[in-house]
């Protein structure tokens, strides 16, 4: 339970847009174009704020006490 209140702290930490983006496409598995389309972004605006999303979700997980030792990374 400690890791799922830690990822959902860290995921509200993330701007509105980088937040949509990880929970659209990645916990409720809509389709990408979809998420896109609807955020009004073009798709490599849509990939660097995806990218930047991701990175941003694991500094937070990292700075987590359950996360600390696993040392998450992100790679692009």
């Amino acid at each position: 339970m400690a890791m799922y209140d830690e990822t959902v702290a860290g995921l509200d930490q993330l701007p509105e847009v980088e937040r949509t983006i990880l929970t659209r496409q990645y916990i409720e598995g809509e389709y990408q174009p979809i998420v896109r389309d609807e955020l009004g972004l073009k798709s490599s605006a849509y990939y660097r704020r995806q990218i930047k999303a991701r990175r941003h979700l694991a500094d937070a997980l990292n700075e987590a006490p359950t996360f600390q030792r696993l040392e998450i990374s992100f790679t692009p």
